[in-house]
Parts: C-alpha cells; sequence; structure tokens
C-alpha cells in the first residue's frame, strides 16, 4: 500500500466569509494491486476528524483494492481549537430549546444531548 499525502490551493470560503489564501489538506492511499476504483472519503465531526479516517482508508483500500482520497473539508475540523467554533442563530436556539424542553441557562451541549434522545 502506498500513501501520498499534498495540498492544493483552496477555493475562498463562502460559507465562512474567510478569504485568506488556505491550502486544503489531502491523501490518497492506493492499493499494492491493480485498482479496482476510486473511493472519496470527506470526514465528518467527531471521530472522523481523528486518525479514524487514515484507517479507515487503509481498510477499504486492503479489503476492496480501492484508491482512497481523504479530503478535509474546507481545512477546518470542527473543534473551536482548530478554527472551526461553531455559531447558532438566536431563532434557531430558542427553538431548539422549546422542542428540547431545555431551559435559558442550560449550554448547547445538554441542548444538543437531549436533542439527539428524542
Amino acid at each position: 500500500m502506498k500513501e501520498v499525502d499534498f495540498e492544493i490551493d483552496a477555493h475562498k470560503d463562502f460559507e465562512l466569509g474567510n478569504n485568506l489564501p488556505r491550502k486544503l489538506n489531502a491523501k490518497v492511499v492506493l492499493p499494492e494491486k491493480e485498482i479496482a476504483g476510486l473511493a472519496i472519503y470527506v470526514p465528518g465531526f467527531g471521530n472522523d476528524a481523528s486518525q479514524y479516517r487514515y484507517s479507515f482508508a487503509r481498510h477499504i483500500c486492503q479489503t476492496y483494492s480501492l484508491a482512497c482520497l481523504i479530503v478535509d473539508y474546507h481545512c477546518y475540523f470542527a473543534r473551536p481549537g482548530n478554527s472551526g467554533d461553531l455559531s447558532i442563530e438566536s431563532y434557531i436556539l430558542k427553538l431548539l430549546r422549546s422542542v428540547t424542553g431545555s431551559r435559558n441557562d442550560d449550554s448547547i451541549d445538554t441542548i444538543l444531548f437531549r436533542l439527539n434522545e428524542m
């Protein structure tokens, strides 16, 4: 199995309003034998943003003889320490509190936990 890391210039981020020049990190995991196809994996939140994505790509590569491309979406991870702060509009927060029966002083984590239990 061969792994190739690379980066390309990222486009301007219209969602976050970030127009600074940035790089988009990517990795390709290639099987040793003939490539049967290509799997593109865009990691999500939580454990997907950790080292799990590389283990997953290697598993797909070995099991199915697929090349696996991993791309970091917009160069951000959904963690405040990595510039991925979560912000919720006040009217959405009010709606979420109403739906979950949460109090005004409940944290967003508490509200989302209750929402997940529904």
